[in-house]
C-alpha cells in the first residue's frame, strides 16, 4: 500500500515539473518573439545602403520610395548579422523576430523608446516607437560598442544653469556598452569661444584614440564577440 502510495505521489512530482518546465519554455518562447522596427533612423543608414539604385534624374517621390526600401532592406540584414531572426511582418511598422537566446527587450524611463539587450545585458539597439493615429513611426538605432562621450562636471544631473554649466569642467569618456572605460581629458573654459571650440576638440582627441585601439569602432557589428 505504502509502495502505491509513494508511486503516485512520484508520479504527481513528476507531472508538477513536466507543467513547470513546459511553463518556463514558454515563457522563454514568449520573450524571444517580440517585434522590432522595419527601418532604422535615416540619419544612420550609411549612404552606400541608402542611395543605392539612386540617379539625378530620378523625381523625388521615386527617390524617396527607393530610399526607403534600401531602409527596410538595411535593416533586415542588420537584424540578421545579430541574429535576430525576422518571422515576417507584424505591421506597417514592425517585423516580427525571434530573439537570439537570452537577448530580451527592456523598457526606459522614455515612454518612446527601449532598449534591445544582449546575452551579457549589453544595448545592441535602441528604438522609438509612437503610436498615436496623426503621428506614427517607429525606427531602430543600432549601437557601436565603443564610442565617446562628452559630458559636464554634473553629467546633467543637478539643476545647474547653462551659463554656470558653461564654465565648470567638461570631460571626455571612452565608453564600451554605455560604461565608461576611461576619461581621456578634462577642460575647464575660460570663454564662450573655447566652449564652442571645445566639442570639436574632443571629438578629434576621442577620434584618435577610438581609431589607434579599436580601428573598427565606427562597425555596429564590430566587437562583440
Amino acid at each position: 500500500m505504502g509502495k502505491k502510495l509513494a508511486g503516485k505521489a512520484m508520479e504527481q512530482i513528476s507531472a508538477s515539473k513536466g507543467i513547470d518546465n513546459g511553463r518556463q519554455h514558454g515563457q522563454q518562447k514568449e520573450e524571444r518573439n517580440s517585434k522590432l522596427p522595419k527601418k532604422t533612423n535615416t540619419n544612420l543608414v550609411p549612404i552606400e545602403y541608402k542611395l543605392l539604385g539612386i540617379t539625378d534624374v530620378m523625381e523625388w517621390e521615386e527617390r524617396q520610395k527607393i530610399i526607403s526600401q534600401n531602409n527596410e532592406a538595411y535593416t533586415k540584414g542588420q537584424y540578421d548579422k545579430m541574429g535576430i531572426k525576422v518571422l515576417g511582418e507584424y505591421d506597417d511598422l514592425f517585423y516580427s523576430v525571434e530573439l537570439p537566446a537570452g537577448w530580451r527587450i527592456q523598457t526606459t524611463s522614455s515612454s518612446v523608446w527601449s532598449d534591445l539587450l544582449d546575452g551579457k545585458r549589453r544595448k545592441r539597439l535602441s528604438f522609438f516607437h509612437k503610436g498615436s493615429l496623426w503621428d506614427r513611426d517607429a525606427f531602430s538605432n543600432f549601437v557601436c560598442r565603443y564610442t565617446f562621450c562628452i559630458m559636464p562636471f554634473d553629467n546633467f544631473e543637478t539643476d545647474v544653469e547653462y551659463e554656470e554649466r558653461v564654465f565648470k569642467p567638461w570631460r571626455l569618456f571612452i565608453m564600451d556598452s554605455g560604461e565608461i572605460i576611461e576619461k581621456l581629458a578634462e577642460v575647464t573654459v575660460s570663454t564662450k569661444k573655447e566652449y564652442f571650440a571645445l566639442h570639436d576638440k574632443f571629438r578629434k582627441i576621442a577620434r584618435i584614440f577610438l581609431d589607434e585601439h579599436y580601428p573598427e569602432w565606427e562597425d555596429v557589428n564590430a566587437y562583440w564577440d
